[in-house]
């Protein structure tokens, strides 16, 4: 579905209500709606043209790819098209809307998390340099730090380790992972700082065990 004009078709027998001839631009947006409704393309083109730019802008905060943000915003007005007979008119359009491009949005980071193959014993330098580099200290890793470090994430619950390889192995934002998983971003923050200290205390203990 794009907001590309189509020819109108003529309204048929039972239409209560015929295209106004100044076209869809001056149609109130109850009345557009009820078109739309009753199969009127033309009219589910002009709800796209009034509301493309602002649902853009949203999906825009969450995801900075703009290729995905465009396809996002397309699949969120085919959704909205194939179940608009559903809406209430009596109710206001766009939160309705909104809903179903944040519905998108957490389905665009759920499908990114399943669908890697972590393998988290073969970690490598860079995950843990991305760890350290949030700390005032972070020396460079040896042979046995690096092992200690794949010992300790293995440790982990699956939760934890896929928390860390979001952040620091797929470098995800920090909002954008408390959008997926429902939370807000200072509890993501918290929980990545206590899986940090766990992996530190961990490789520690090793070390020690080790010299």
């Amino acid at each position: 579905m794009t907001a590309e004009a189509t020819e109108p078709r003529d309204p048929a027998p039972g239409d209560a209500t015929p295209f106004p001839e100044a076209g869809m631009s001056s149609v109130e947006e109850t009345e557009l709606l009820r078109l739309a409704q009753a199969g009127h393309d033309e009219a589910f083109s002009e709800i796209v043209r009034r509301y493309q730019a602002r649902l853009r802008a949203y999906t825009s905060q969450y995801i900075d790819t703009t290729s995905d943000v465009f396809e996002l915003v397309q699949d969120a007005f085919l959704n909205t098209y194939r179940h608009l007979d559903r809406f209430d008119t009596a109710r206001a359009f766009y939160p309705w809307l909104r809903t179903i491009c944040h519905n998108l949005i957490l389905n665009y980071f759920r499908a990114r998390r399943s669908s890697r193959n972590v393998n988290l014993q073969l970690v490598d330098d860079a995950l843990w340099e991305r760890i350290s580099s949030e700390e005032p200290a972070g020396d460079d890793l040896g042979a046995e730090q690096i092992e200690s470090l794949r010992e300790c994430l293995k440790r982990l619950a699956k939760s934890q380790r896929d928390l860390i390889y979001d952040r620091y192995h797929g470098g995800v934002a920090v909002k954008d992972i408390a959008l997926s998983l429902r939370a807000t971003a200072a509890s993501v923050s918290m929980r990545l700082r206590r899986i940090r200290d766990r992996l530190r205390k961990c490789m520690d203990e090793r070390m020690r065990r080790v010299t």
